[in-house]
């Protein structure tokens, strides 16, 4: 790096700004369409949608297949239900999607996108104090399979979850679905941020076990006041549908 280049990093630092050469298979939004068209993702179920923002970014990635959203809450089902409206390829459902069919009730909390099924830890509100819970609502519980007939899924699929804790019970409410999944995105928690969630290294064996392999992994949640990553953002594909040298079958 030149002097003037390097006088004008150390510049922009002073505002919080860092400034890198651009790379763009460093953007995981690049690699998640790369994914997607080497696998022929035609739907990407979303689960956990809060208000839309995933599959927004999809769409500006250039991701014109189908997309069925998947979020409990009300305010937030809102928000993404407009977006549904203007989108003829998008479909939302306002639903908690687990190993189970149930009324159950779910923890609102301030900054919407913490809310869950599940007690918060205490780690998680020191870490962020502003996604401490103000409510509750009764929301409808789902298994993924219990729906599969009138979701009318096209294969193969892109699963995401970004689910608060719950993901080894979204992924036990997958059952037999599993077959027709071909990537899987997901958190992975490496501390305890909600009660009773599985921790990193049981999902990763997980999905392991159900035939995929870990292809990409970013930074998530930072506890600031200790500079720890608590969260962890991965993405695994199925690893039948890579040939030894790294090409996709068939």
């Amino acid at each position: 790096m030149t002097s003037a280049k390097r006088r004008v990093r150390l510049f922009a630092q002073r505002f919080g700004v860092d400034i890198h050469r651009y790379f763009p298979m460093a953007d995981v939004d690049v690699r998640r369409e790369r994914m997607m068209r080497a696998l022929h993702a035609r739907t990407v179920v979303d689960v956990g949608a809060n208000e839309g923002q995933y599959g927004h970014r999809l769409r500006e990635s250039g991701f014109r297949g189908r997309i069925i959203s998947f979020e409990p809450q009300a305010a937030a089902f809102a928000v993404l239900q407009s977006a549904c409206n203007a989108d003829p390829d998008w479909t939302c459902f306002k639903l908690a999607l687990g190993e189970g069919n149930a009324s159950v009730e779910i923890h609102v909390a301030a900054n919407s996108r913490s809310s869950s099924l599940l007690p918060m830890a205490r780690r998680h509100l020191e870490a962020t104090p502003q996604s401490r819970y103000v409510g509750t609502e009764q929301v409808r519980l789902a298994r993924l399979d219990s729906l599969a007939d009138e979701l009318e899924l096209m294969t193969p699929i892109y699963l995401k979850l970004d689910v608060q804790g719950l993901e080894m019970a979204v992924l036990r409410g997958v059952g037999d679905l599993v077959e027709r999944v071909a990537i899987v995105e997901c958190e992975l928690s490496t501390k305890t941020l909600y009660e009773r969630q599985s921790l990193y290294r049981e999902v990763i064996d997980t999905l392991d076990g159900l035939g995929f392999d870990l292809a990409t992994i970013e930074e998530g949640l930072l506890d600031h006041r200790l500079g720890q990553v608590l969260q962890l953002d991965a993405i695994f594909v199925r690893r039948s549908l890579f040939a030894e040298d790294g090409d996709v079958d068939g």
